[in-house]
């Protein structure tokens, strides 16, 4: 036997779950054990079976069905973090607006955060990463050779190798052919 129930707190907030075990779900809820589960942003809340089944295989779409229902009727008063049975990839899909923006907010808030964490990662990785790039040069040493010996036309006409390119566009002769062909 299970059944779908409904979270609701003063605020006009919602939450739409599914059960076998509802007095074990609702201390999960309460004492906020999961994390994940977006009942935690609910105070105070209150509990409302929806209805019960007696085959546990109607729980989720019951779920799913209820959980429609009160989206349409509540909007984001429902505060589930995603749609029942939805996959992570259908909810990436779905929210992709929604994620980038967070990710942009978030790297933005926490950006020297960040950049002290690359800096101990590199101090702490730098002799390994030293030695990662000496045994990449020792194994591909002939690789690098022809790759330093590759000429190419440059648009302006110059014979270059290939690793002075970015050099070579900041010369005066680049950059007049630049400047009298644009």
């Amino acid at each position: 036997m299970g059944c779908v129930y409904l979270l609701y707190d003063d605020d006009g907030n919602g939450y739409i779950g599914k059960t076998k075990n509802l007095k074990q779900r609702l201390r999960q809820h309460k004492q906020k054990l999961d994390n994940n589960c977006r009942s935690r942003l609910l105070n105070n809340f209150e509990c409302l079976v929806i209805e019960e089944f007696d085959d546990k295989n109607d729980l989720d779409d019951a779920e799913q069905f209820y959980y429609d229902l009160y989206k349409d009727l509540y909007g984001d008063k429902i505060i589930n973090r995603c749609r029942p049975l939805q996959t992570q990839k259908e909810y990436n899909e779905n929210n992709k607006k929604r994620i980038t923006e967070y990710k942009k907010e978030w790297s933005e808030t926490h950006k020297e955060q960040v950049a002290n964490s690359k800096k101990k990662w590199y101090k702490k990785n730098k002799d390994k990463l030293a030695e990662q790039n000496k045994e990449y040069r020792e194994k591909n040493k002939n690789k690098i050779l022809e790759r330093i010996k590759q000429k190419i036309t440059c648009e302006c006409g110059s014979v270059i190798n290939y690793t002075v390119k970015a050099r070579h566009e900041k010369t005066q002769k680049h950059q007049n052919y630049l400047s009298n062909n644009n």
